[in-house]
């Protein structure tokens, strides 16, 4: 049984507004994957263009939003956020390659959501971050 000294303290304690900072880190991603879905399932021109170098983008096209959209789902449902953050990290991976290979833009806007998605799961969970030894001591 742990002791109240080596239990993770609540970021909350740490920093006043804490509460709504990690809501808000956590949500933009979230709301940037969201808009992408629903550019995909509706298959805007724009979308279309990017992948134009692979084979029947009409038919990827649905799948990746219905992928995003689970993936971000599950990030939401506090069960299952480990698994819809591995999932959506992967799912970044792929698109910071996607845009090197396809695009031949810079992949920096995956990378970067891929890491707030992993801040806001932190800021969320704290004991992720205490396990890793990410909490300041006192």
């Amino acid at each position: 049984m742990a002791s109240p000294a080596s239990a993770p303290r609540s970021l909350d304690q740490l920093i006043p507004g804490q509460r709504y900072v990690k809501w808000i880190v956590a949500g933009l991603p979230s709301l940037a994957m969201l808009a992408a879905a629903f550019f995909k399932l509706t298959a805007s021109p724009e979308m279309v263009a990017n992948i134009k170098d692979i084979p029947e983008p009409q038919l990827w096209l649905p799948r990746l939003g219905v992928i995003t959209l689970v993936s971000v789902a599950l990030y939401w449902i506090p069960r299952t956020s480990l698994i819809g953050t591995i999932l959506l990290t992967a799912y970044l991976g792929g698109a910071a390659s996607a845009h090197l290979l396809m695009v031949q833009t810079s992949p920096a806007s995956p990378i970067v959501l891929a890491v707030l998605f992993w801040v806001g799961y932190g800021m969320r969970y704290p004991r992720v971050m205490a396990a890793a030894d990410l909490l300041p001591r006192r």
